[in-house]
């Protein structure tokens, strides 16, 4: 398989980069279902003071422990092949893949709110970024700055350079990618033979369609670290942002019950996590969360 996106360090790249769609790589793991008690993930822009505190106690907690160094390098891995920029293969991985990405964030999030807060359990959850709605960096987190910068854990930080590049879906657009997913993908310069309702979702979802700004576009809004593929988590913003990107998935799902990925379920391991399969997260509620909201 071919890793040419490897090369491309930053999401800006991607912007211009022609991901080889063509190219499917087979990989073979065990299959298991994950379970664990369940939280509401809700809108950051009306989240409640007292969670808004406990959600930057826990993150600058585990920044000190270095927990979340240690979950944020899982995604510097590019062998897990959890982008469209990799290929087809990618590209079908791409939702799930940062949807158990996530789980093991809140799951340690949530650990570390109940040792501070002195809980036998945590119902915090990682807060949604609803940037069609709300078109600003969230001003609670602008002090809340990244964990390390693009040369790993450990490098100096760069600035972010909020709204210098890049773009953020309008509602509009989002309402594009929702339901008109199947044209905007038929427009695209980067469209490929053969792809179903699932792939063609998920490649305006992620931001290839050609004017219809979605995850890449974000990544790049925000620049500094954010704007880095391999290192994007450090930056605490990246959780919010992938928390929407999961959410609109969510929503899809509702009416799309039977669009699943091209690939077979060997290929939707979910590498590290050997016990999780796309299959196995399909149904939030079963696996720890839900949404307080389901409107786009």
């Amino acid at each position: 398989m071919s890793h040419q996106h490897a090369q491309q360090q930053r999401f800006s790249d991607w912007l211009l980069f022609d991901p080889p769609f063509e190219e499917v790589e087979f990989r073979h793991f065990a299959a298991d279902v994950l379970s664990v008690s369940v939280v509401t993930r809700k809108n950051e822009s009306t989240l409640p003071s007292q969670e808004r505190i406990r959600f930057i106690n826990a993150l600058r907690e585990m920044m000190r422990r270095g927990s979340y160094q240690n979950i944020a390098v899982i995604h510097a891995n590019m062998r897990h092949n959890m982008h469209g920029a990799m290929g087809r293969l990618g590209l079908n991985r791409f939702l799930s893949w940062h949807r158990r990405f996530l789980l093991a964030f809140e799951q340690e999030l949530r650990k570390v709110d109940a040792e501070l807060t002195g809980s036998d359990a945590s119902d915090l959850g990682i807060p949604y970024w609803r940037w069609s709605e709300n078109s600003n960096f969230p001003s609670w987190l602008l002090d809340v700055f990244p964990a390390f910068g693009s040369g790993g854990i450990g490098s100096n930080v760069e600035p972010r350079e909020i709204g210098a590049n890049g773009a953020l879906p309008s509602i509009d657009q989002v309402d594009e990618i929702l339901t008109n997913f199947a044209d905007s993908f038929d427009r695209s310069r980067r469209r490929f033979d053969g792809a179903n309702e699932y792939e063609k979702f998920t490649f305006c979802l992620e931001g290839w369609a050609d004017d219809l700004p979605a995850h890449n576009h974000v990544h790049v809004w925000v620049g500094g670290v954010m704007n880095n593929t391999s290192y994007s988590p450090a930056d605490p913003i990246f959780w919010l942002h992938h928390c929407e990107i999961d959410r609109l998935w969510w929503i899809w799902q509702q009416s799309h019950t039977n669009s699943h990925p091209s690939v077979s379920r060997d290929q939707l391991q979910l590498t590290p996590w050997t016990e999780s399969n796309y299959f196995t997260l399909l149904d939030i509620s079963s696996i720890g969360y839900a949404f307080e909201s389901n409107i786009p």
